[in-house]
C-alpha cells in the first residue's frame, strides 16, 4: 500500500512540473535560454507560445525588443500567425566579435506583449593544425 502511495504522488508530482495553461494572456518559453555558436555558425531551438483559453485563437507576432549585436541575425519560423512553437534561428557570421550576448526575444497577441531573454555566446571558429610531415 506505501509503495502505491508513493508511486500515485510520483505521478502527480511529475504531471505538475509540466507547463499548465495560464489563466490570463499567455507565456512564452525558450526550449534553450543559452546558445554557444562559433562564428559562422547556425543553431535553431524553439519558443513555446503557452496560451489561456481566451487566447487560443490569437494570432502571434514573432520578434525582439533589443538591438542585434553586428554580425548576428535571428529570424523566425513562422513569425507571424496562429501557432503554437516558432522555430528560431541564430546565425553568428563572420563578422560578429566573439562574446557574451542577451536578445530578448518577444511575442505580441492582442496587444500584450511578453519576453524572454536568450543568451548568445559567439567564439572563434576552432583552428584545426595539420601537423603532417
Amino acid at each position: 500500500m506505501k509503495t502505491l502511495a508513493l508511486l500515485f504522488m510520483s505521478v502527480i508530482t511529475s504531471y505538475a512540473q509540466e507547463v499548465t495553461q495560464p489563466k490570463k494572456e499567455f507565456v512564452i518559453t525558450l526550449s534553450q535560454d543559452k546558445v554557444e555558436l562559433s562564428r559562422g555558425e547556425t543553431k535553431e531551438i524553439d519558443v513555446h507560445l503557452t496560451k489561456s483559453k481566451s487566447y487560443l485563437k490569437s494570432n502571434a507576432k514573432m520578434g525582439f525588443s533589443s538591438s542585434l549585436p553586428a554580425g548576428v541575425e535571428i529570424s523566425f519560423s513562422p513569425d507571424n500567425g496562429q501557432f503554437d512553437v516558432a522555430k528560431v534561428s541564430i546565425k553568428a557570421t563572420d563578422a560578429v566579435v566573439p562574446g557574451q550576448y542577451n536578445v530578448v526575444v518577444n511575442a505580441t497577441m492582442n496587444y500584450k506583449t511578453k519576453a524572454a531573454v536568450l543568451k548568445i555566446n559567439v567564439s572563434d571558429k576552432a583552428i584545426v593544425l595539420d601537423n603532417r610531415q
